[in-house]
């Protein structure tokens, strides 16, 4: 039988780890494949404004993201300029850095009235975040009806 190595200091969960860097780095190269390529076919006129990354905090932990804005003329000559998400994951995290599983466990520890643990505490929004997004996305209204 094999020795069991294991760190039980370690507060990084290996497999979900693994499985969101699996999926940010798929989203970086579906980003970089539309830039360098599919876009000076389907769209030549767009030209690259600013290239930058966004932070993406999941159960797995943090990963950066790149996202491209560009810019057009139109005949005028005035320019537009706008960010083009080729995922929906990547228009999810736009508006909301947090990954959906984070903020419906701090919603879960939330209405629990529980303790959050303290190798989840930088994964999850504070309270104050944690009551905006409570606002923005409704949910303080679909408890209430929820609950009568």
């Amino acid at each position: 039988m094999e020795k069991l190595d294991v760190d039980i200091f370690n507060n990084i969960l290996e497999t979900t780890n693994k499985l969101y860097a699996n999926k940010a780095k798929e989203l970086n190269d579906k980003e970089e494949y539309f830039r360098n390529t599919l876009r000076k076919a389907l769209y030549p006129n767009w030209k690259i404004f600013r290239k930058e990354t966004r932070k993406w905090i999941t159960l797995g932990g943090i990963f950066l993201l790149k996202i491209t804005m560009y810019e057009t003329k139109n005949d005028e000559g005035k320019i537009t300029r706008f960010t083009y998400y080729h995922d929906e994951k990547l228009k999810q995290i736009s508006n909301c850095k947090y990954d959906i599983d984070n903020l419906k466990l701090a919603v879960k520890f939330y209405l629990e009235n529980s303790k959050i643990p303290s190798n989840l505490k930088q994964l999850l929004p504070s309270k104050q975040l944690l009551n905006y997004y409570l606002d923005k996305l409704k949910i303080k209204e679909k408890f209430r009806k929820w609950k009568y």
